[in-house]
């Protein structure tokens, strides 16, 4: 097909079975949280670029056609998120994350130019968080987080193109 073709919209392939529960769009990747017909739980999938591999895939091998994220795949995930070139997906047992990390965005950490296999990040839904305060220096704009113990539970995952927050 051409690249007019690429605004006209047309169903998506490779999802036969499957039901959509939520979609997440990062710069130039797509996450699927779905379920299997007459089944409640949540599997994502990944369609798109994949330099940093944050399609979940264990590779940088960009995939035209959804395919099973199996990084991203734990028992209950209940939400994904995209950012620039990272993805997260929340699951009743652990966060995780993959992708681009080079600004220190999925958590863990460290940096690192592409996370290829998942990292797990400040917990589950339900689990407690740990974080205090971020800074970002003005003329640097070297981030700084400061980490302390916070009463509570994970209740959304924000991502930004070189950032994230766990709140």
């Amino acid at each position: 097909s051409s690249k007019g073709d690429a605004c006209v919209p047309r169903p998506l392939g490779g999802m036969d079975g499957l039901r959509v529960l939520q979609v997440a769009c990062g710069a130039a990747h797509s996450l699927l949280l779905v379920a299997r017909r007459g089944e409640g739980g949540g599997e994502v999938h990944a369609v798109g670029e994949n330099s940093c591999g944050q399609l979940g895939l264990g590779h940088t091998a960009p995939q035209p056609r959804p395919r099973r994220a199996t990084e991203l795949c734990a028992p209950g995930v209940s939400r994904v998120e995209a950012g620039a070139a990272s993805s997260f997906a929340v699951a009743a047992a652990a966060t995780r994350a993959v992708g681009c990390n080079s600004h220190g965005q999925l958590g863990n950490g460290r940096r690192a130019a592409a996370e290829l296999r998942a990292v797990r990040v400040g917990g589950g839904a339900g689990d407690t968080a740990a974080v205090a305060r971020i800074s970002v220096h003005p003329a640097t704009a070297e981030a700084r987080v400061t980490l302390g113990a916070r009463d509570g539970r994970i209740a959304r995952v924000a991502i930004g193109a070189r950032h994230s927050l766990i709140l």
